[in-house]
């Protein structure tokens, strides 16, 4: 089945802290699932509005646990979960791993289990994923 092509009017939208302004609603998948994509950014409230109610969130995750950078701003697997579980999204999906802190599969396999203490489900991607839905 395709999915309809969004209108402005059902396509969630923000301005980010630089005055951009962002419409992020992917149109794949079954009709009326909603998937978000928020890359390179860190946590604000801007990003919790576009992810919000998703059925699908892919966050990218380029800092280790704990990790934080003010003026580098990326998420960490910890406010990745937490921005998810804000939105309330039904589904994380970790991506845009850093590859000197993520060296591995390993890595990224755990920086998803740090994610899961707070929000379920939630895995981290590899590349060239299918991801059913």
């Amino acid at each position: 089945m395709m999915a309809k092509k969004p209108t402005s009017t059902d396509s969630p939208s923000a301005s980010l802290p630089c005055g951009t302004r962002c419409h992020h609603r992917v149109p794949l998948g079954v009709q009326g699932e909603v998937y978000r994509i928020l890359p390179d950014t860190g946590y604000c409230d801007s990003a919790v509005e576009l992810a919000q109610h998703a059925d699908l969130l892919i966050a990218e995750c380029a800092f280790r646990p704990g990790e934080e950078n003010e003026h580098w701003p990326h998420l960490n697997p910890e406010t990745a979960a937490k921005l998810a579980l804000d939105a309330q999204a039904k589904r994380l999906v970790l991506v845009h791993f850093d590859a000197f802190r993520y060296p591995d599969m390993e890595s990224r396999s755990g920086a998803a289990l740090v994610a899961r203490q707070s929000f379920s489900p939630v895995s981290a991607a590899f590349d060239n994923q299918i991801i059913e839905m």
